[in-house]
Formats: C-alpha cells, structure tokens, sequence
C-alpha cells in the first residue's frame, strides 16, 4: 500500500512518531531531525513520501539543500550548489521502527533533481523513481556517477533494505549529446511508480522518441507510458497510455498539487489523479480525444491495451491523494474552493463553503469522497471548516485523512479542531478518522 505524507517545514525536515494512533493522549516516542541550511525556498526541506518494509523499517523521501546537510547528526555529502540560487539533492533515509538512524543516500548533480515517491517491495527492496535537472556528472551517493557528459535525465534506482544498490534503469536514449536536441516542452518527464506483490515495478513516464532502445521495442511516438521492469530490473512491457499533452508533458499531480498513480491488479487498471493547472489555457491534456476541463481528474485505464475505461474531471478544487481500498474501491481527497459561493466536484457534486466566522471566509476546505470501481460515488463528506487535506491511509475498516484546518467538523461527528484564531492566522493540524463502509467519523 502507498502512503503519500508530505511535511511542509522550512528549513529542516522532521519525522514524528507518536502511539497509539488516536488524537488524544498520545504517548512521545521519538522524533528525528535533519536538513540543511541552505537559502532555499520553504518548498525545499520537505518529506515528500514515507513508507515502511516488512520488518518496520522507516525509509523517508525528499528534496534538501547541499550546505550543512546532516540527518540525525549524521553528515552527509551532497551535490547542489549553494547559496541564493541554490538546486537541491534528492535524500533517501532510514531509520528502524524504534527510530535509530540506519543509512542515507543522496541523488544529485549541480542543477537541481526531483522525485516524489518510494516503493517498498513484500522483500524489502527499495525503488525510488526520478529526474536529473541538468547533466552529468550524475550522483547516486558514493555508489555510481555518471560522467559529465551524461544528458540522459530519467532514473528509477533500486537498493536493497541494507542500502546497498541493487540496479539502476535509464530509460531514454544514450545517444543524447545535449540538452538542445530535446524539444523543451515535450521532454522525457518522471512521474510516479507502484510495485505490485510480486516485486513489478510500474512507472509512468513521458517518453520521446528513441527512449529504451535496448528493449526490443524502442519508442517512436511521445506519449505516456507504463514501463514494467521485474524485481532484477528487466523490462518485461511498456504500455501507452490513451493520454496526450499537446504542448507541455509535465502531469501536475506531484509536487504541483499532490495526486498518485495506482496499479488495481484484480482489474488489471491503472488509476491516475490529481490537479491539472492549464496555465494560461494552453497546457492542456487530451484523454480519448478530449480536453481536460476541470483541474482535477480522476483517469481509469485497461492496463492490457492502454485504453480509457472512464474519466472524472471538473472544477477548481485541488485533488491531493488517492488510494485504493481492498475491494478495489477508491477514496479521493483534496481541498475545495470556497471562491465565488463554493465549488463543483465530480459528478456534479455541489460544495457550498460554510461561515465560521463573521470577519473572516476559508478559501478551501477538505472533502473526501469514495467511488466503487465503476466510478460511482458511494459517498462523500466535506469539512465545515477552513483548511487543507493533503494525504489518505488505510487501516482495517478504516480510512483516515490528515492535513492542517480551523474550526473543522465533519458530517455525523462530534469532533471538532479549536476556531479559527483572527490573530494569528494559523490552521491546526489533524487527523480525520472515518469507517471506510459508511462514511461515519471516528474521531
């Protein structure tokens, strides 16, 4: 199962663990700090994912600077520049469940890289799936680099629950000799992967064309695609994806507004969503011919031929996280707008934001809906309070929410976050439980 956690600190990167699971009376047990010092923007020494491995092991994923760099009071080498047009280093990090710093390992080169998302095998293995921001050379730690004159950008980089590197993949063509001969706005991108149970790993790209060509199928058309590489890193298929971008291949549903992709292996799907800004009406994505309206959408696909099976797509309201539940249903969350009198989601559903304060009006404030595999809403609940959901786990018949809000409360409960503070402005944190049947707030 993936869970998608993101920490918006400033400056230094923090992981909390705290027991037992509810809101009130929680146990301290331990917590971790790391980060730089860099002169970053507040985006930048964040947690972008958390997952776990059979054995409780904690691996953390996320962007950080180069000056200062240290975890747990471990140092470590990075590879960006610093100072006020500083690029960041992806860190990769691992602790045990009792919160002992176990290794590191940083990915990067002078210019800048992205990744968004782990994946954590039934064996323990580690998958992490990327961009380079500029060329060689190309650090993964003190493993391997690549030389300088290395213009390939995408990597999916597999470790071992030890730390020691199991294989890399480099889908695009290695005859590149520049940056220049690749269009600017159609370029190879890297978006998210799942590994399924039996240790496949499936990651969704943009790929232009003369990407894998020692597959035995060399792509001749840009699109979107499904690559398939089996636990010892071989392609086993690659998939296209009815699913086209016109002018800009960048999906935004990663750091640019959350979202997640997940592979349904009972229905052999691929399920994508998230929030598509449109800047300027131009960068526009196209699914089964049409134009994606809406910011948000919800895209269903067969993941034997590639083809749409139904798409979701409408309104102003960012879509955060979604996951899929043992039945193959699926719960969505994200934050609606409260401008212009509310807004309207999927299927026509009316969000119409409440008053909590005579002075003050939310601008978002957090849903979470449920979908059968079919695409038909089972149910849905909207917070009466201003605020933001960023993430979704599941545990037994549960679902659970967590993000920042004021004055939240949720349809049929009686849990409420303190009011909206005029004075300071601040939103409260929390976790929202529901029972994932029918919609009920735990607590």
């Amino acid at each position: 199962m993936h869970t998608r956690i993101v920490f918006p600190m400033c400056g230094l990167l923090c992981l909390l663990f705290f027991c037992p699971p509810r809101l009130q009376a929680q146990d301290w047990q331990w917590g971790i700090r790391g980060g730089s010092v860099n002169l970053l923007q507040h985006t930048w020494n964040n947690i972008y994912d958390l997952e776990f491995d059979p054995a409780g092991n904690v691996y953390l994923l996320g962007p950080v600077g180069a000056g200062g760099l240290e975890v747990d009071g471990h140092p470590l080498n990075a590879f960006s520049t610093v100072g006020i047009g500083a690029s960041t280093d992806i860190l990769l990090s691992s602790f045990s469940a009792g919160g002992q710093y176990r290794w590191s390992k940083v990915i990067g080169v002078s210019n800048g890289e992205e990744s968004f998302d782990i994946e954590v095998s039934s064996s323990g293995n580690i998958t992490i799936a990327g961009r380079f921001g500029d060329q060689g050379p190309q650090h993964f730690d003190q493993d391997t680099t690549t030389p300088s004159d290395e213009y390939r950008r995408l990597f999916l980089v597999q470790y071992d629950s030890s730390g020691q590197l199991n294989w890399i993949r480099r889908p695009e063509s290695d005859t590149l000799t520049s940056y220049s001969n690749q269009n600017q706005l159609l370029r190879s991108m890297s978006h998210w992967h799942e590994v399924d149970a039996s240790g496949t790993v499936h990651w969704l790209c943009y790929l232009t064309p003369g990407s894998l060509p020692a597959s035995g199928n060399p792509i001749d058309t840009a699109g979107f695609y499904v690559i398939r590489y089996n636990p010892q890193g071989q392609i086993t298929g690659r998939l296209r994806l009815d699913l086209e971008s016109p002018r800009f291949a960048k999906l935004y549903f990663d750091d640019h507004g959350g979202g997640n992709f997940q592979y349904d292996p009972q229905r052999q799907r691929y399920y994508i969503a998230g929030t598509h800004w449109r800047r300027f009406d131009v960068d526009t994505l196209l699914v089964n011919g049409d134009t994606l309206q809406g910011n948000m959408f919800l895209l269903a696909y067969n993941a034997t031929n590639g083809s749409l099976i139904w798409k979701k797509n409408q309104g102003t309201t960012f879509l955060m996280d979604f996951l899929l539940g043992p039945q193959g249903n699926i719960y969505v969350t994200g934050s609606a707008s409260t401008f212009q009198g509310g807004d309207t989601l999927f299927d026509n559903l009316i969000f119409q934001p409440p008053t909590i304060h005579p002075f003050w009006k939310p601008y978002s404030a957090p849903y979470l809906l449920k979908y059968d595999p079919a695409g038909n809403l089972l149910w849905h609940q909207f917070g009466s309070g201003g605020g933001f959901s960023y993430a979704l786990a599941l545990n037994g018949r549960e679902i659970a929410l967590s993000g920042k809000a004021d004055g939240l409360v949720f349809q049929g409960g009686m849990d409420t976050l303190p009011e909206h503070n005029a004075s300071t402005l601040h939103g409260n944190a929390f976790i929202a439980r529901f029972d994932r049947q029918s919609g009920q707030p735990l607590g």
